[in-house]
């Protein structure tokens, strides 16, 4: 009975276990790695075929954000769609999407030709009934709507992505600042310089979108100041986008900004 009890608990920890991508990914990186970013509706939803680890679904384009929407009828969905898999359990990893739901996806091709869609690669359920999570998707949505006006084309560099050490940290001193604009977009150009900490350089920061000038010159500051690192090789060069987004107040903490959502 004992032995029965930790194989079951074994087994549910195998299903439980939490996703390595988990809402792990920036705004900025799945907009700029993706080929296709969309509003799209489930017209049709398929069984998974030969043991594959991704169900098809027929999908209906109602709005393009990025990319050709000619070649985008359908989509792969990682997860196991009716449990008939041999020799797997579910994971946090899969995604199940009920029929007619109206998505944001952010999608790219496979080796297959195939558009897919895994909890790395980014979606957002637009058909959601949590008040929260509706905000969220109102404000992303706002974001990749400023990107296409804005006309961005940066090049995402698999592997060779810089990042910010304790950029939340720099940003504390703003707590409790009022805005009127929920986020600003700036443009990061970087370099590396062969350090070994692979630490990069900043070449030029750009504001796309900002909150006032005054707080987009103090937040370029401190981006300046922050440790960026990277794995560019020596003398490359790259860029990249920057979100920063104004949290509102609320009775468990202050107004603030943080990076991304």
């Amino acid at each position: 009975m004992k032995n029965t009890l930790l194989i079951l608990c074994f087994l549910f920890s195998l299903k439980s276990m939490a996703c390595g991508c988990l809402n792990s990914s920036t705004i900025d990186a799945k907009y700029l790695r993706s080929e296709v970013v969309a509003k799209v509706k489930i017209l049709k939803i398929y069984k998974n075929v030969d043991n594959y680890l991704y169900y098809k679904a027929d999908v209906l384009v109602e709005k393009i954000y990025k990319g050709n929407d000619l070649e985008l009828k359908s989509i792969y969905i990682y997860g196991d769609n009716d449990g008939e898999l041999i020799g797997r359990m579910g994971t946090s990893c899969d995604i199940f999407i009920p029929l007619g739901a109206e998505l944001l996806i952010y999608t790219s091709k496979n080796e297959r030709g195939e558009y897919t869609l895994n909890q790395c690669s980014g979606h957002l359920d637009l058909y959601t009934t949590q008040k929260w999570q509706k905000e969220r998707n109102k404000l992303e949505l706002k974001v990749i709507k400023k990107l296409k006006r804005k006309k961005i084309k940066l090049i995402y560099n698999k592997g060779k992505e810089v990042f910010p050490s304790h950029l939340y940290d720099s940003l504390q001193v703003f707590n409790n600042i009022k805005l009127r604009k929920r986020y600003a977009i700036f443009e990061i150009d970087y370099k590396s310089y062969g350090s070994e900490k692979l630490e990069v350089e900043l070449e030029d920061i750009k504001v796309i979108c900002g909150f006032n000038k005054k707080l987009d010159a103090q937040l370029i500051e401190i981006f300046k100041k922050v440790v960026w690192r990277s794995k560019i090789k020596e003398g490359q060069s790259s860029k990249r986008l920057l979100i920063i987004k104004y949290k509102k107040a609320t009775e468990k903490e202050p107004s603030h900004l943080i990076h991304d959502f």
